[in-house]
C-alpha cells in the first residue's frame, strides 16, 4: 500500500492485517467496514439497485450490455431466471460469454450455461479459452456430446 507520503508507505496503524499461509507471507486480509473499500461498496449497491430495477426480459437483456460490468454481472442471473424461455436469451448470453470484455462477466456466464441444452452452449463450453473454463466449477458440471 502507498500513499503520498515520504517513502509512499502508510503508517503501521493504517497498514492491513495479514495472514502468512505456508511459503507465502503476508497476505493482506481486508475487512468487509474498511473505509478504504467505501467507494467500490457504493458502486456495488448502486449497481445491484440498477439491476434489480429491471424486471422484464427487454430490461434484462438490455442490462446485459450496461457499460458497467457490476451491472452486467448482477444481470445475468436475472436474466436466467426471468427470461429463460424468451428465445433472445440463450444468445444474449452466448454472445456476451463470447465477447464482453470482462472475464468476470464471461465466466460468470459459462458458469450458469450448462443450465441450458443447446449445440450452440455445448460448442461454446467446449472451446471457452482456459482461462475463462478455469472458472468452472467441474465437479458439478456435465458437458455432454452433442448429437451427430
Amino acid at each position: 500500500m502507498t500513499n503520498d507520503r515520504p517513502g509512499g508507505e502508510l503508517p503501521p496503524e493504517d497498514q492491513p492485517h495479514t495472514i502468512d499461509i505456508g511459503p507465502v507471507k503476508g497476505i493482506p486480509i481486508h475487512y468487509d467496514d474498511d473505509p478504504r473499500f467505501e467507494a467500490e461498496r457504493r458502486a456495488r449497491s448502486l449497481a445491484t439497485a440498477k439491476a434489480q430495477a429491471m424486471h422484464s426480459p427487454d430490461e434484462l437483456l438490455a442490462g446485459l450490455l450496461d457499460p458497467d460490468w457490476m451491472v452486467r454481472i448482477e444481470v445475468i442471473d436475472r436474466l436466467i431466471a426471468r427470461g429463460r424461455d424468451d428465445p433472445r436469451t440463450v444468445p444474449a448470453l452466448i454472445t456476451a460469454a463470447e465477447s464482453d470484455a470482462s472475464p468476470d462477466i464471461r465466466s460468470t456466464i459459462l458458469m450458469r450455461l450448462h443450465r441450458f441444452q443447446s449445440n450452440r452452449v455445448i460448442d461454446l463450453l467446449r472451446s471457452a479459452p482456459i482461462t475463462d473454463r478455469a472458472a468452472f466449477p467441474v465437479h458439478n458440471v456435465t458437458i455432454p456430446r452433442a448429437a451427430s
